[in-house]
């Protein structure tokens, strides 16, 4: 165990990890705990690629944002109607809405 002010705000947390005490169910077994563990050490290499899939597309999408929001006024539309699709249109309605100094807010994102 492990206790950081740093970390998860000192909240004392499994040793090398970000995982606090309270974290953990308690209404798991130890026989559930341990399988997931098991489970989980023996699919280690499918978790680190599905993690470095997960880094790619988010980097994809960064990349693509940066590029949007350098092409013009409407960029911050394109980016929602882009990025989240069907609920960008609510989020796009909102903005049309907003005052046109808090709209220079999400224009700068």
């Amino acid at each position: 165990m492990a206790r950081d002010e740093e970390i998860r705000s000192g909240s004392p947390r499994i040793g090398g990890t970000r995982i606090t005490v309270l974290d953990v169910e308690y209404d798991v077994s130890m026989a559930e705990l341990f399988t997931a563990l098991s489970y989980d050490d023996d699919h280690r290499e499918a978790f680190a690629d599905r993690e470095q899939e997960f880094a790619t597309a988010r980097q994809n999408g960064e990349r693509r944002t940066r590029s949007l929001l350098a092409d013009g006024s409407n960029a911050t539309t394109t980016v929602l109607n882009s990025s989240l699709h069907g609920s960008s249109l609510r989020i796009a309605e909102h903005l049309r809405g907003v005052g046109t100094s808090q709209r220079h807010v999400f224009d700068a994102l």
